[in-house]
Order: C-alpha cells, then structure tokens, then sequence
C-alpha cells in the first residue's frame, strides 16, 4: 500500500494471486489447479478450497477488507461441469486478490474479464483494451485489475499462460501509453546469477528487451517471455524492483541498449538429454532427417567427422525418437540423460571478447568437462552443454570470471 500511494501517477495496479511464502508452500493458482482436478473427477475437493480460503481470509482479515472470499470460491466451485468451470474457478486467484487490494488502497475494482479484450484466436485487442481502461480512469482516481486473465467478446474468461499477470501489465501499459511499466517482486531486478548457485549475485541496472527476452528463452523468470512483445516500439521502459527494498535502484529494461558490455548474466537450464551417434558423412544428415520428421526439436547439435551429438529436451517424444534410431541400426557412443545449459549473456548487444577468453579459462580451472561450448562475441552469448554435476561449478566459474568473486 505505501509503495502504491507514494506516486499519485500509478494509476492502474495488476495484483497476482498469491505465491509461495516459502519453499514447503503452495501458490494459490497451484490449489486451484488441484481442487479443479479433483472436483471434475468426482473428488472432494474440500480440503483443497478450505486452504485456499484459509490463506486469503488471513490476507482479508489482515488488512482490514470486507470481500467474501467463501462466496466468491463456493459460487466458483458450482459451476463443475461447464465448458469454463476451471477456466474462471482459476481465475478467483487473482480476482479475490485484486478485490482485496482495491479495498486496501481505496482504488475502484476493474474485472480484468471486461477490461482487457481478447478475440476468439486469443489474441488481445489494444484498442478495445484501451478504450476500457480509460474510461474506468474517467471514473475513479485509480484501478486494480486482477492479472492472468482477460475476456472475450461473449464475456467468458481467457487465461494468460502461467506468470500472466506480468503480460497483464504490459498489456495495459501499451493500451494507455504509459511513461513506466513497473514490476515489484521479491528479488532486486535481474539477478546476474541463481542465489541458490552463487553468494550475493549483484543486480544488473540496465539491460534491454531483446537481452532480456534472450534470458528469458534461456529460462530467466524475473519477467515472462510474452510481456515484451506488448511494448515493443512504444518506447516504454520495464523497471524491476524489490517490494521488501523498494528504495534499491533494481533493473531499467529499456528498448535499446547497444555495444559492447562487460556485465552479463550466468543461467542454468535443466531437462534436456544428450545422445552421441558413431557416423561418417551422409548418415548424419540422414539421422537429423529422421528425427524431424518425427516432429522431435533439436535444442543444438555437434558434428565432427565421426560423431553427432544430439541435445534434446528430455520428453518421452525424442527419448522414444532415439530409441527408434538405436532400433534402426544407428551405433550410439554414449548417452546422458542429465544434462543442463550454462548460458552467459551479455547485457550489451556483444561480448567483450575478453569476456569469453576469460570464461573459457575459468571453466578449465574449475575442471568442468563440457559436451560441448560454443560462443559469439557479436551474439553476446557463450554457452555449455555440461553434466548436470558439473553445472553449478559452471555457473560459479562463469560469474567468476566476469564479476572476480
């Protein structure tokens, strides 16, 4: 409420459901799921909406407000059976947070359901969305809008893929030509590195759309993929902050951010799989064929004169695509089914070449053993396919070697 009403020019609040207080937690969208789950299979799904309850008539009690949180998640649960039950019964999440946050800071209730308008083909119509926040702005010195959803034409409701409430914002943003998108979390802005792999990871000030939806793909979740295509080429600037240290700078997202950089960011990514074929020539080509065709992606691949390494997700499509490949007679060399990427990123467009000999030198001495690196100053990237033991060892040489800790 006090980082809110410290700037009377932040007009509109998107609320999220409420996360994980801690690790053994649960996100009140993940109950959601399971009590859907439950009640369409002939549960009894009491026990799941009675924690949901619990936990935001805390929150309501807590604050001072008057929503009935049991009426709204009963009347929810009613409507088992229809083609949207679990579609709007996941949506209460962040409706009865939003609820609550209009009557904390004494803003008007915006129904994300008749604010932010999505057409059939789920795409999001800027126009009508903006037409509908402004008027609503008309109306009352400030809205909240619950996140992760929208609606249609016809007034059913259309969810967001998880983390939503981030596209929600930019969303928003765009259709009112805002001067600032802020994002307030519980991290300081875009980590340089995972705290969980390194100690005390320093936040990086400046970084632009096109780095940060690199990091993203590479599996970064300080904010989700989708939200930048909103703002792209609306000039408006993305600013992560700290809600537990909300005088702390945190990170400027800003449209373009151009030349070398000698800050970057170390990520890990798991769930993938490498497979080593024994091959000559042709039947290289002839193998990559035969695992299109079977609709499997290749995340990277190595070629050498006698060997092939493929780098998969690991998914029961490609790890059956590679047994048929075994079955047709191709010779395996080795296989891991443990395998994760080590990216560095440069926050620039491109790597100080510097960079990358560094980090190439820290890995030895940290006696890493990649599958596989690959690396390109004018990308801004340098990559490593390792074993996932070897892949915190990879993150710490990595940030080492740019940040000398």
């Amino acid at each position: 409420k006090r980082i809110i009403l410290q700037d009377a020019e932040r007009k509109v609040v998107v609320v999220s459901a409420p996360g994980r207080r801690n690790h053994s937690d649960d996100k009140i969208t993940d109950l959601l799921y399971n009590a859907c789950f439950c009640a369409k299979n002939g549960g009894n799904c009491k026990e799941l909406l009675d924690k949901i309850k619990v936990r935001f008539n805390k929150i309501k009690i807590d604050h001072g407000a008057t929503v009935d949180v049991d009426a709204i998640l009963d009347d929810a649960f009613k409507r088992v059976g229809a083609d949207d039950f679990e579609t709007f019964a996941v949506s209460r999440g962040e409706y009865i947070a939003a609820r609550i946050m209009a009557e904390l800071i004494g803003y008007s209730f915006a129904d994300a359901a008749e604010v932010i308008s999505i057409d059939y083909n789920g795409r999001v119509n800027i126009a009508q969305t903006a037409i509908a926040i402004k008027k609503r702005l008309e109306e009352a010195p400030g809205i909240v809008v619950p996140g992760f959803y929208g609606g249609y034409p016809s007034g059913g409701i259309r969810l967001f893929n998880r983390g939503g409430s981030d596209v929600t914002g930019a969303v928003i943003a765009s259709a009112v030509g805002a001067e600032i998108y802020e994002k307030w979390t519980d991290v300081d802005g875009v980590m340089t590195a995972d705290p969980r792999l390194v100690e005390s990871p320093s936040s990086v000030l400046q970084i632009s759309y096109e780095r940060l939806s690199k990091l993203s793909r590479l599996g970064a979740t300080v904010l989700h993929e989708q939200t930048l295509k909103y703002l792209e080429g609306r000039g408006i600037p993305v600013v992560v902050k700290n809600t537990c240290r909300p005088l702390f700078e945190g990170t400027l997202i800003v449209e373009r951010l151009s030349g070398l950089s000698r800050d970057c960011v170390v990520l890990k990514s798991s769930g993938f799989s490498a497979v080593s074929f024994s091959f000559c020539g042709r039947e290289s080509f002839e193998l990559l064929d035969f695992m299109r065709k079977r609709g499997v992606i290749l995340e990277n691949c190595y070629v050498s004169d006698d060997e092939l390494v493929l780098f998969l997700k690991r998914e029961n499509t490609a790890n059956r695509c590679v047994r048929d490949a075994i079955d047709k007679g191709y010779a395996v060399k080795w296989q891991d089914e443990r395998v994760a990427l080590v990216s560095l990123v440069s926050v620039g467009d491109e790597m100080d070449q510097a960079v990358i000999t560094s980090a190439y030198r820290a890995t030895c001495e940290a006696k890493v053993k990649p599958y596989y690196t690959f690396f390109s100053s004018k990308a801004g990237c340098f990559y490593m396919w390792v074993n996932e033991d070897d892949a915190g060892a990879a993150v710490r040489a990595l940030h080492s070697a740019v940040y000398g800790d």
